[in-house]
């Protein structure tokens, strides 16, 4: 590219890193140019008076995540108006549709028995059930045969009141102080003090 051109930005286009696609601008238009990864190109030496390896590497890296990313976000839509999968923050009849057949479907212990499975481990994740304390109502959970059985008990689950903590009382040790402190001093130990009582006693 001649140099009426600006500089914009390159990236690799190749896995082996051998073409480089590289972007000028001239007067608010973007043109891009293909040259090759060589030490000998003149067209490369010119493009590393703009930027490194280095940074040419680097640019591709974002140029490669940009582009996942759109690709990502292409598919999602495209699935969403295909109905293949759902928002669940979006008013769309065809999530409430499949909840009802998947609920309401008949159950065939064998076909859907990985659906099951999937849905009593998505339903534990809920932190409703995870920090429930009725750990009867989660026996009978992991126990449900059927997808609408899981979803009836998780459901009581969310409603329940929390198990009652049944307090252990300690029964207190009643001491006869007065008693059990006489006991144990001697009357023939110099620190001996006689009650008060005693004491008068003997002054008489």
């Amino acid at each position: 590219m001649d140099s009426t051109h600006t500089f914009n930005t390159a990236h690799f286009t190749d896995n082996e890193r051998t073409v480089i696609e590289v972007y000028w601008e001239k007067d608010g238009v973007i043109r891009t140019e293909n040259i090759p990864a060589k030490a000998g190109d003149t067209r490369y030496k010119n493009l590393m008076t703009h930027l490194n390896i280095d940074q040419l590497h680097e640019n591709t890296y974002k140029y490669i995540r940009v582009q996942d990313e759109a690709y990502q976000n292409d598919v999602i839509v495209a699935a969403k108006e295909r109905g293949l999968i759902y928002d669940v923050n979006s008013i769309n009849s065809n999530i409430y549709k499949a909840l009802v057949e998947t609920l309401l479907a008949p159950f065939d212990p064998v076909e859907d028995k990985e659906k099951l499975f999937m849905t009593k481990l998505q339903i534990f994740e809920v932190e409703t059930i995870k920090s429930s304390t009725r750990k009867d109502l989660k026996s009978k959970l992991r126990k449900a045969k059927t997808v609408l059985d899981a979803f009836e008990i998780a459901i009581q689950i969310s409603k329940a009141v929390p198990a009652p903590v049944l307090a252990v009382k300690k029964k207190a040790q009643v001491v006869d102080i007065e008693s059990t402190n006489l006991e144990m001093l001697s009357t023939d130990n110099a620190d001996y003090i006689a009650p008060l009582e005693i004491q008068e006693d003997s002054a008489e």
